[in-house]
């Protein structure tokens, strides 16, 4: 899939989620102009709720956004997040939340309000929760303030917002982005990323920003020549 995509159907790019007690699969499909959102039906594998374009709140442009995480389903809602589409434009990272019953817009948060860039790959792994808060990687784009880039993120749903409680960022490096999923492990939280690092974050830390953390460098790593 090449750049030239953005402008053309290109269909499902990330993995579904199952909600088993109502027997339905939530899957997106990107094609031109928009993203849409589906519940299929478990036993017919048809739509049981009106397919729903996803967003797109205010700043969000379809065409330039890629949904590549897998999607959340959690606490009656929908998780769908996203990075670029091949880097084009001024993009920003996104989670959005949709309800899986309407399935209206519930939750619209950018990683880069006040920048750019900030893309949420995480290698195609959905976004994690450890059942209340989420936690996400966030790749290259503007830091300082409310914007996020090269930071893994702990956030936490209340009242409709999804709210940064917690971040540990690493330096703007290029193009290496944060780019692994992230992993909880007890009380320890896992991710890494293109610059070959893996950072060990404290679960319970609840600070503006995570600092009892620390992150190495591997001996070897396999550079991205494509972004």
């Amino acid at each position: 899939m090449g750049s030239g995509a953005a402008t053309y159907e290109v269909g499902v790019t990330s993995t579904p989620v199952i909600d088993p007690a109502a027997g339905l699969l939530y899957v997106v499909d990107k094609t031109t102009g928009k993203h849409v959102l589906h519940a299929l039906s478990l036993t017919t594998g048809q739509d049981a709720v009106t397919p729903a374009v996803v967003g797109p709140p205010t700043g969000f442009t379809s065409n330039i956004q890629l949904n590549r995480p897998g999607l959340l389903f959690l606490n009656g809602v929908v998780y769908i997040a996203f990075g670029s589409h091949c880097d084009a434009g001024s993009y920003h990272g996104w989670v959005l939340g949709h309800d899986a019953k309407t399935p209206a817009l519930e939750i619209a948060y950018t990683t880069t309000p006040s920048g750019t860039e900030g893309a949420i790959w995480q290698g195609g792994v959905g976004l994690t929760s450890d059942g209340t808060d989420l936690w996400f990687s966030v790749a290259n784009g503007a830091q300082g303030g409310s914007n996020m880039g090269m930071s893994v993120v702990k956030a936490s749903v209340s009242g409709g917002t999804l709210t940064n409680v917690a971040n540990h960022g690493l330096p703007a490096n290029g193009d290496n982005d944060l780019s692994a999923g992230v992993v909880l492990a007890g009380n320890q939280v896992l991710s890494g990323g293109k610059g070959g690092y893996v950072i060990v974050m404290n679960a319970a830390d609840a600070s503006s920003a995570v600092r009892s953390s620390a992150h190495w460098k591997t001996t070897s790593t396999s550079p991205c020549v494509d972004g």
